[in-house]
């Protein structure tokens, strides 16, 4: 058993867990994955899947292409209900939410619980599988970026603060090990270096953080230091006593 210090908070990790999957070392921070970056290039090649969940919403952002959205086409509209950020061709983000199954004269339903979306803007040709599910998603927002600009985007989102670019995190490391935080032997540290290769290759944050069996919540601690942010706790401690002078 090792111990790896956030801050003032600390997170205990087993070494001998490294076959359970990412989303073991991040209940405790079910939040803070919420945006998921989307290489364009797969999005035109039809090879993202966006899960949308009863009860929220899932918003599907093409700003920071700057890219107008002309038309959207779903395949299967019984159980979704489609929104905008503004009135078409003004719009790039798109709202979806999830509705209790209804009755489409002449509409057809796939048997896998998910259908196509295809969205034309003034550029390309997006195409997405929309997938059906019941737990909570863990992101909120899909932001479509361009292949060349994805790795040095600030993705990773550090609590309510802000967000930390891959630069950042590859910072963390050395500042963790640096400050005696975690051992150079650690078993997170190549898992959090291949997660950085995989976004640099144009996978999102969520697949990387899978591939790389690394919860993002952990990757997110790595931003953080690389920052030099405070932790919550410290953030709170800080304001107790700005408040008691």
């Amino acid at each position: 058993m090792m111990l790896l210090r956030m801050g003032t908070i600390a997170l205990s990790l087993a070494l001998g867990m490294a076959s359970l999957p990412p989303v073991s070392l991040a209940q405790h921070q079910e939040d803070i994955s919420y945006v998921r970056t989307v290489n364009d290039q797969d999005a035109v090649l039809g090879r993202v899947t966006i899960d949308v969940a009863s009860g929220y919403g899932t918003n599907i952002s093409f700003q920071r292409l700057n890219e107008r959205i002309i038309r959207v086409w779903i395949d299967d509209m019984s159980e979704l209900l489609v929104d905008f950020d503004r009135p078409i061709p003004e719009s790039k983000v798109i709202h979806l939410r999830r509705l209790k199954v209804g009755n489409i004269p002449l509409q057809t339903r796939s048997s896998k619980n998910n259908t196509l979306m295809t969205v034309v803007t003034e550029k390309k040709i997006y195409q997405f599988f929309i997938r059906f599910i019941n737990e909570k998603g863990s992101y909120k927002t899909v932001e479509i970026v361009s292949g060349s600009q994805q790795g040095s985007l600030n993705i990773v989102p550090v609590g309510g603060q802000g967000f930390a670019t891959l630069k950042e995190i590859e910072q963390g490391i050395e500042n963790a090990i640096r400050d005696g935080l975690i051992s150079m032997d650690s078993v997170l540290i190549p898992r959090v270096r291949k997660f950085i290769i995989l976004v640099r290759s144009g996978k999102g944050i969520t697949e990387a953080s899978e591939e790389a069996g690394v919860s993002l919540a952990v990757v997110s601690e790595f931003g953080r230091l690389g920052n030099k942010l405070p932790s919550v706790l410290e953030q709170f401690r800080n304001k107790a006593r700005e408040d008691k002078e």
